[in-house]
């Protein structure tokens, strides 16, 4: 994999977290009972700008067994679960203290993740003709169906929390800001590094072995290896940052998951679960057998130039049918570039309350059918804006049969599964439409 997906769309940069409440940093969480999670260890910086090898250097200590409290921007490394539950191993982390009490106290945490409906493999990586290694299905795929579930390798912050830095000094945090323009500014950009050598040295040698393994897309610019291979594939977990209200952000590295190669025609959508602790992948439109299983690593609702260039610095150039489209099947940046505008208008003009009148219901009806076509013309039917659209198609399609419109209830059924199936596919779980009564909205074979 050539480059972390699910970076796109809501784009999120590596910016320092903005503190939202003064108070958060004086305050302190109750640290769970030790036999909870245990092997802790507490992080430490120490900033060198006159060097001219390391500028930063980090120092790990474990978590005393009597410690009542820990800063809530302390990071810590650990293993999750805190022991292997099932055969999906654990993920080496480092996490922001504040991160650390929300997966604790997760409901259900820890369980383990679900299986798909097959006894064998519905994928198998392998190499391609010109991208490296790729997975690929080795069974039909059906919108939703589940493809793997995979705990990262390992998981840190994208994000650095000066107060991190030096959590019992505050006045500290002041002297770093103050120099963020000068040395002090490269040891900060050093921190990540220093966090993922932390989180690898805490990895079994098989999933070290594995992560060496994967593409490294940037050999030439100075990096070390481990970083060169964590640029490459790493994946933004939005997920993890926000649970409890944060706006904390986490990149992660698959063993398998990484291997996805990209392709402006995505087939497939993941979901985190935190109480599991683990990614699903999904089908999000028909995949046949022997098809590769593919990506959208850049925003998907921009021109082909742009999205070439977004692509650039990593080292290929897509030649997806949307970027070197054919006569039989021909490709259009003007529709493309429109969806993401259509779509947040869309739903802005034809909101729930709007589409009670069935003259307005009607008009969204056709409006959601032209956009659902021309998404499908662009292979954007794997993108989440489809499942948007088809969730409210879905919505017109019950209040027009409920008043004898154009549409028979048999072809309302259809389209609920379809989206059913779709919610599935990015949700990661089945959630009944709340318009849609329930001995209705269950079946989405």
């Amino acid at each position: 994999m050539k480059r972390g997906f699910l970076v796109k769309q809501k784009r999120t940069t590596g910016k320092p977290a903005q503190k939202k409440d003064s108070k958060r940093s004086a305050d302190s969480e109750t640290v769970p009972p030790q036999d909870v999670i245990s092997d802790i260890q507490i992080l430490s910086f120490d900033l060198h700008p006159e060097k001219d090898d390391r500028l930063c250097s980090v120092r790990t200590d474990p978590l005393p067994p009597n410690a009542t409290s820990i800063n809530p921007s302390s990071l810590l490394c650990m293993r999750l679960p805190p022991s292997p539950i099932d055969a999906h191993g654990t993920s080496s982390c480092v996490l922001y203290s504040r991160t650390k009490k929300h997966v604790l106290t997760a409901p259900h945490f820890p369980r383990s993740p679900p299986q798909p409906d097959r006894p064998s493999p519905v994928y198998e990586i392998r190499k391609t003709k010109s991208k490296g290694m790729g997975m690929f299905a080795t069974h039909p795929l059906n919108i939703g169906d589940l493809i793997l579930v995979e705990r990262p390798l390992l998981v840190i912050p994208l994000n650095t929390d000066l107060s991190a830095l030096a959590p019992s000094r505050p006045e500290a945090v002041w002297g770093y800001m103050s120099d963020l323009k000068g040395t002090t500014g490269g040891a900060l950009m050093e921190i990540p590094e220093r966090m993922l050598e932390v989180a690898f040295g805490r990895m079994s040698k098989e999933n070290q072995d594995a992560y060496m393994e994967l593409a490294n897309a940037h050999t030439n610019d100075g990096r070390t290896k481990l970083a060169a291979i964590w640029r490459t594939n790493k994946s933004v977990l939005n997920t993890l940052g926000r649970i409890g209200g944060e706006e904390d952000v986490y990149g992660a590295i698959m063993k398998d998951m990484s291997r996805i190669n990209h392709s402006c025609r995505q087939n497939c959508a993941s979901s985190f679960d935190v109480a599991s602790f683990a990614y699903q992948l999904r089908a999000s439109r028909p995949i046949s057998r022997g098809e590769e299983i593919v990506y959208s690593y850049c925003f998907a609702g921009q021109s082909t130039a742009d999205r070439q260039a977004e692509l650039k610095p990593y080292g290929f150039s897509c030649t997806c049918l949307s970027c070197s489209p054919t006569p039989a099947q021909p490709s259009n940046d003007t529709i493309r570039t429109s969806i993401p505008s259509r779509v947040e208008s869309f739903k802005q003009t034809y909101n729930f309350e709007a589409i009670k009148d069935p003259k307005v219901a009607k008009k969204g009806y056709d409006v959601a059918l032209q956009l659902l076509h021309d998404m499908e013309q662009e292979g954007l039917d794997g993108e989440e804006w489809y499942r948007t659209v088809m969730d409210m198609h879905v919505h017109f399609c019950f209040s027009l049969a409920a008043g004898e419109g154009v549409n028979s209830k048999v072809e309302s059924m259809r389209w609920m599964r379809v989206a059913a199936r779709l919610g599935l596919a990015f949700d990661g779980s089945f959630k009944p439409h709340p318009w849609i009564p329930v001995k209705f909205s269950m079946p989405i074979s």
